[in-house]
């Protein structure tokens, strides 16, 4: 973010200057200079991008009435020019040249913080060619890196998850039937069963 622009020594000397102060007073210089940090600060590159009259004024801090004469001043001063739909700061990235790269510059310091903050995907950003990113991608990249780690813990925890256990739980003991079938026991007609295989009367689980 920018903290200041660059204003030449001979700013109140020159013609525009004191011709926008006969006009509009002292309080239009203000206003100039207002318009000023407030690019520098929310439109780097100059351009007031969808900005009407009333939207000029603001910016400026402009207390008068009249935003459309304050704005017509400016513009037959040709301190702001009109480039398609918006106006621009007339020569702006000539005379700041360091304000109006703020942008670029930050874009270069966010890639450079990633070799610290996320190392792989800095370097392969790096090994596409990348030298900087903007904001909206570096937020997307990480969205898309954060939703990556958060499936992959989901999975691993669903992974690692007991199965559930069914209830009631199911009888370690056989019934009678498999006891019988399994075991080649028969009742013996009194107390006990009989193994089919050895004539012994024999203990079952059943009592």
């Amino acid at each position: 973010m920018n903290t200041d622009i660059r204003i030449s020594t001979n700013l109140v000397k020159h013609h525009k200057i004191k011709r926008l102060i006969r006009q509009t007073g002292y309080e239009g210089f203000y206003s100039l200079i207002c318009l000023w940090t407030y690019v520098s600060l929310t439109a780097v590159n100059g351009r007031l991008t969808n900005m009407d009259a009333l939207d000029i004024c603001l910016a400026a801090e402009w207390a008068g009435d009249d935003c459309e004469g304050f704005v017509k001043v400016l513009a037959d001063l040709r301190l702001i020019e009109k480039d398609g739909d918006d106006y621009v700061i007339h020569d702006w990235q000539q005379h700041n040249p360091w304000a109006s790269d703020a942008k670029n510059r930050g874009d270069k310091a966010r890639f450079s913080r990633m070799a610290q903050t996320h190392n792989a995907l800095y370097l392969e950003l790096k090994s596409k060619g990348y030298v900087a990113i903007t904001a909206e991608e570096y937020g997307a990249l990480i969205n898309d890196v954060q939703r990556s780690l958060t499936i992959g813990q989901r999975n691993a925890s669903d992974a690692l998850a007991p199965s559930p256990s069914p209830s009631p739980s199911p009888s370690i003991l056989p019934t009678k039937e498999e006891f019988v079938i399994g075991d080649g026991v028969v009742p013996s007609g009194g107390e006990g069963w009989i193994n089919t295989e050895t004539g012994e009367v024999v203990e079952t689980p059943f009592g």
